[in-house]
């Protein structure tokens, strides 16, 4: 969808909402005031025709031929759009299977026995994937220091993990969290090699892609958007992180909300 242009008056907006419709240019209004009507367009093959139209209304909105339509709003059959693939339930199963290993893993983590043979270490945590170690790209994010620190993020990836899975499907979903775990990882190591863990940068991916995606996309499809509580928490306790508190992967916080931000961009765009 592309906005063709915005009016102060409601009467007007419906005015020439009937008019594009009578123009066969499907088109709808969006008020985010009493004083603001935006008028989006379905059709981007008539953008071009549709701003015409607008730039004419503004000129004079008074003309006869805005009032004399007649449109029939009954429903019609529509061409065929371009279709999104969504495969996977609606329901977000991987998001519990995430935070159930998520917690196994950081059990065995801490497990003495294993501690002592350090398996956990060589495992599970970052070691250079050019040399075999690959599956470490995405290990690290199931491993957490502490409980507050699992506890935290797990109740971070219930909240964003049901909105984006519960709306775009499982397939999409397990690719995002792959992507940004690589693209977290790769950025924490390269930028400060040592041992680090935790779903943070996931997470901060994931909130990116929906802050970005919330502010940008006007379609009537997304539906999903962050509350500025929300936004205000994340982005104080990226900062926080970042020059208070020691000891946190703030490369793998920043590699993951860049990809994320450039994700929700993307996707607004092509919506």
């Amino acid at each position: 969808m592309r906005k063709i242009g915005k009016l102060e008056n409601k009467k007007s907006a419906e005015k020439l909402n009937n008019y594009l419709l009578s123009k066969e240019i499907d088109n709808i209004i969006k008020s985010t005031n009493e004083k603001e009507y935006v008028l989006w367009i379905e059709d981007e093959d008539k953008l071009t025709e549709a701003k015409k139209i607008f730039g004419e209304f503004i000129q004079n909105s008074e003309d006869p031929r805005y009032t004399s339509v007649i449109v029939d709003k009954s429903p019609k059959k529509k061409r065929a759009k371009k279709i999104t693939l969504v495969l996977g339930p609606r329901y977000p199963y991987l998001t519990q299977v995430l935070i159930l290993t998520s917690v196994i893993v950081t059990a065995l983590f801490h497990s003495p026995e294993l501690k002592e043979m350090r398996i956990p270490e060589n495992v599970l945590l970052w070691r250079n994937p050019f040399n075999g170690y690959y599956w470490t790209l995405i290990t690290p994010i199931f491993v957490h220091f502490g409980v507050l620190h699992l506890l935290f993020n797990m109740l971070a990836l219930h909240h964003l993990g049901f909105l984006i899975e519960g709306k775009q499907g499982t397939i999409f979903y397990l690719t995002q969290v792959v992507v940004i775990a690589i693209i977290s990882n790769v950025a924490e190591f390269v930028m400060s090699p040592s041992y680090f863990g935790g779903m943070s940068g996931v997470l901060y991916g994931q909130f990116g892609y929906l802050w970005i995606r919330g502010r940008l996309d006007k379609t009537r499809d997304w539906d999903i958007y962050l509350t500025d509580s929300v936004i205000k928490f994340a982005i104080i306790w990226f900062f926080l992180c970042w020059l208070v508190i020691p000891d946190i992967a703030n490369y793998a916080h920043t590699g993951g909300l860049l990809s994320g931000m450039l994700w929700g961009y993307l996707a607004a765009q092509e919506s």
